[in-house]
């Protein structure tokens, strides 16, 4: 088996990045078998320098639902070796079978929306309120029509998406939620787990870009990488954060 590194370094600050490590813990949610002309690939998500801290925020007034303690808004996760959760990564230019899924949930918990990233195939999303306190969804999207879910505690609706896209979803009573749902274009994409890691099965054997995304970071080409039949193919990718990101979830 031949592993083919790759290392795509942003290169926006002086910080010097720790020696990459290989991958422990990958996820794939919608991944396919890799049969013969078919291999894998694996990689993590890193982010370089020392902006690694969460986004929180005391949400004064509120303490009754949301907690007392400041509420970790969920839009950057980062794992102590660096790796980043929640990033979108997408092999380009091939397809695969979609398996068969799941119907997914975008739930309102403690003041934030739990995940704050779904990954999901064409099809039916849930929504559902869980807090003690009404919420709503606002999904701004623009290939799919556009939804304003006014969701009372303990109630749900569900939603259609069938165009390919990452809509961006707020909620109007609490400015400070965010979300990202992903209408996926193929099943050969995945979200990094934890420790930033992901697996993606079945990629036809070739010459393949990769693409990676992040709400905190933006499109990443993290250039080719070579996936032979039966085989596995290793990416490590270096991120930082857009300037000043923090305040656009304030």
């Amino acid at each position: 088996m031949r592993f083919v590194p790759l290392l795509l370094i942003l290169a926006a600050c002086d910080a010097k990045p720790a020696s990459p490590a290989a991958p422990t813990a990958s996820t794939n949610p919608v991944g396919v078998p890799g049969p013969a002309g078919f291999g894998t690939i694996v990689g993590v998500v890193r982010v370089k320098g020392g902006d690694v801290a969460p986004v929180t925020k005391k949400l004064a007034g509120q303490e009754q639902h949301c907690g007392t303690e400041p509420v970790d808004l969920g839009v950057w996760l980062v794992g102590a070796s660096g790796g980043l959760r929640d990033a979108h990564v997408v092999v380009e230019g091939v397809k695969g079978e979609w398996p068969k899924a799941s119907i997914p949930t975008l739930d309102n918990g403690k003041c934030v929306f739990t995940p704050p990233v779904i990954l999901m195939q064409p099809g039916d999303l849930k929504v559902a309120n869980s807090d003690s306190i009404p919420h709503s969804a606002s999904f701004n999207a623009l290939a799919n029509p556009p939804e304003n879910v006014m969701l009372p505690e303990g109630r749900s609706r569900m939603l259609t998406w069938r165009i390919a896209e990452r809509i961006e979803i707020t909620c109007s009573v609490h400015p400070w939620m965010h979300a990202v749902v992903i209408v996926m274009k193929s099943p050969l994409e995945a979200l990094t787990g934890e420790g930033g890691a992901f697996e993606i099965r079945g990629v036809p054997a070739g010459t393949r870009r990769v693409k990676v995304w992040h709400r905190c970071v933006g499109e990443v080409d993290a250039g080719e990488v070579e996936v032979k039949a039966d085989g596995t193919a290793t990416i490590v990718i270096e991120v930082e954060p857009k300037h000043g990101f923090r305040g656009r979830f304030k």
